[in-house]
């Protein structure tokens, strides 16, 4: 994820990190005050386009690309307006509390696009883990596990990455009502952490079917 990428360029020793982003797009979160202060450190890298240390010619561009959260007067927000947010006492910028929750509507393009882009995801985790593919999908399905995927369902995934199974759209939504945290993302999103790798495949994709308020454009998920 971008904000993993600044912060070690810039050598922060308290985030923000992927592995904290998807605990927190899973609602998992059980945050420090650290990770508040890490999020408004990086509104302020957005806000006030420092890029000392960052080298990264393309990760780069995304942050010119990029716009801080700030309030309606324009303000950047600050690690309390992070926290402010996350006891829901302010809303997402740009968000109608009172609005339905909408669905990504998906088309057998998305899921053709998403599985292309995790099995390159799976090709990099073996590069940056230094395992052979049997160690690393032992690591998924360890994970997926403990995520509540059934057996039968790890077993399908196994065939889509093997190459012997091509994912329907029927497939896609059944798992997306399933599974709407998307296991299969935020593993490989833990994954990637752990190793150090590179989350910029990753970060495009939603974990739910809403995306975290403020955060950049994203693509539809399968699992």
């Amino acid at each position: 994820m971008v904000a993993e990428q600044v912060a070690r360029a810039k050598g922060s020793k308290i985030g923000p990190w992927a592995s904290q982003m998807s605990n927190a797009m899973q609602g998992k979160l059980e945050p420090k005050p650290k990770f508040f202060v890490a999020l408004g450190w990086f509104n302020q890298i957005v806000t006030e386009r420092d890029f000392v240390g960052i080298t990264d010619r393309r990760l780069i561009d995304r942050l010119l690309n990029g716009q801080p959260l700030t309030h309606d007067d324009g303000q950047p927000w600050t690690a309390v307006d992070f926290f402010a947010l996350y006891v829901g006492d302010i809303p997402a910028p740009g968000t109608d509390n009172e609005a339905e929750p909408k669905k990504i509507e998906m088309n057998q393009g998305h899921v053709d696009h998403f599985w292309a882009e995790m099995k390159a995801v799976y090709r990099e985790l073996v590069i940056e883990m230094m395992v052979g593919p049997p160690a690393v999908w032992a690591e998924v399905t360890k994970s997926l596990v403990e995520k509540g995927v059934s057996p039968d369902e790890i077993d399908w995934a196994r065939e889509v990455f093997a190459g012997v199974r091509t994912p329907t759209l029927d497939e896609c939504n059944r798992q997306r009502a399933k599974h709407p945290e998307m296991p299969l993302v935020t593993t490989l999103m833990e994954l990637k952490a752990k190793a150090g790798g590179n989350q910029e495949r990753l970060g495009k994709f939603s974990t739910g079917f809403n995306t975290l308020p403020g955060t950049m454009p994203y693509l539809s998920s399968c699992m």
